[in-house]
């Protein structure tokens, strides 16, 4: 349009702030907004105020879910990644590209779609790496994580090769407790499929997550714990997962006062994944695993007590380890043990 720089930006400043209330989003984009907002962003001479206010109102936009569509379909996308190229983009203008790209990306119709952009994952993982951008270095973590979820992306994400860069993420004290939490679910979400559980395993990124469990991030170690299940389930973990001192670690955090259902829950998912081994119940038993599973399958959620008696009905194929668990007060039934106990 002809209006000012300074007309542009507050105008733009007025359709993001009118965005933030929940009840305007689908009105906004339903007005025709987003084609004139493409439009301004590829203006060279916009102001970064107005850039700003741009990407903050896509990103307010997307977390309508009819909206997410409609912003892919406007192909914003290549707009978003001049702006997180560009060397005069000011670091607001880049947290709200990503949280723009982290929005659509919820929607389970652009998962795959945007995975697919041929420049979306490297500007993500570009954003992640920036030491120095805390959050946009969210945005990107929260987008990937979105965009891992999907099963159709996990193989070819992880096949990027972008573990190293996950792994500087878990190691570094400066990364925020959001940052380690998404990062984390990336993790888990990868270690879904069955194809990656090895080699993601073989990366090193088992130290750092058990590290986790020894800290306050509680949403991270949920995640954590979970991701740690997935690579135990594999038969080809389980020697180094012991060695790294996963057991310990996690009977740990079951006495925690800060651990969450969910990670009780997946802590014991892990001991059964483990505990269908024979060579692994002595060691299982040493470790006081026993108690703590017998503890948990009168305290923990629904999900965690059943894993719970699974691994004590696992550890009961072991005769040394049955007679352990009969002193504990576990009876046949309550672990649905149906041979003679």
């Amino acid at each position: 349009g002809s209006g000012s720089l300074g007309a542009k930006e507050f105008a733009c400043g007025a359709v993001r702030n009118l965005s933030i209330a929940t009840d305007n989003k689908r009105k906004i984009v339903s007005a025709g907004v987003i084609a004139p907002l493409k439009q301004l962003l590829s203006e060279k001479e916009l102001g970064t105020r107005a850039q700003e206010n741009i990407c903050g109102a896509f990103w307010n936009l997307g977390i309508n879910g009819e909206n997410q569509l409609a912003l892919f379909d406007a192909d914003i996308i290549p707009n978003l990644l001049d702006l997180l190229a560009s060397t005069t983009a000011t670091q607001t203008c880049k947290e709200f590209a990503g949280g723009s790209f982290r929005a659509m990306a919820v929607n389970q119709a652009n998962k795959q779609r945007l995975f697919e952009k041929e420049d979306v994952m490297p500007a993500m993982r570009a954003l992640l790496n920036q030491q120095n951008h805390m959050k946009g270095q969210e945005q990107a973590a929260a987008c990937m994580w979105n965009l891992s979820v999907a099963s159709t992306n996990q193989v070819p994400m992880f096949k990027l090769g972008i573990m190293d860069e996950l792994i500087f993420v878990l190691k570094n004290d400066l990364a925020t407790k959001m940052t380690k939490e998404y990062v984390t679910g990336i993790v888990r979400a990868l270690g879904n499929n069955t194809e990656n559980r090895v080699p993601m395993f073989r990366s090193g990124v088992a130290l750092p997550l058990i590290e986790l469990l020894k800290g306050t991030n509680v949403k991270a170690q949920e995640q954590a714990c979970a991701a740690l299940w997935n690579f135990g389930v594999a038969d080809d973990n389980q020697i180094a997962l012991f060695r790294y001192g996963v057991v310990p670690a996690m009977l740990e955090l079951l006495t925690s006062t800060i651990a969450t259902p969910g990670s009780k829950e997946f802590v014991a998912g892990c001991f059964r994944a483990l505990s269908v081994s024979e060579e692994n119940r002595l060691p299982l038993y040493k470790a006081g695993v026993c108690p703590a599973m017998f503890s948990l399958t009168s305290t923990g959620n629904a999900n965690g007590r059943e894993n719970a008696r699974k691994v004590l009905f696992n550890m009961c194929l072991n005769s040394t380890c049955r007679a352990h668990i009969k002193r504990l007060g576990v009876t046949a039934a309550s672990i649905n043990w149906t041979d003679a106990f």
